[in-house]
């Protein structure tokens, strides 16, 4: 996804690594974990056992999550942004 909810980027291109190895790189927020008593737990899943560089990078992404206010009241959605010519465009989405 190419949403900017973090003020670090885009983490689909901060953490690409993860994102070639995440089981569901077209997943929504929703399916990446779960509500658990008003807290979100992430349960990331990947193509294979992660390396200690890999877990590094988990590491390092869980740590940027930190900081991101989730509600669980709010529906997780994608966004198709227009263009700066007021087009939409199919780049704009992925």
């Amino acid at each position: 996804m190419t949403d900017r909810w973090l003020a670090c980027g885009i983490l689909k291109y901060l953490f690409h690594r993860l994102h070639v190895l995440s089981l569901n790189p077209a997943s929504r927020l929703i399916e990446m974990g779960y509500w658990n008593n008003e807290v979100w737990s992430w349960n990331l899943t990947w193509k294979r056992q992660l390396s200690t560089s890999d877990l590094h990078q988990v590491w390092l992404l869980l740590s940027n999550l930190e900081g991101a206010e989730l509600h669980q009241q709010l529906e997780d959605k994608k966004v198709w942004s227009k263009a700066f010519c007021g087009l939409f465009g199919w780049q704009k989405f992925f």
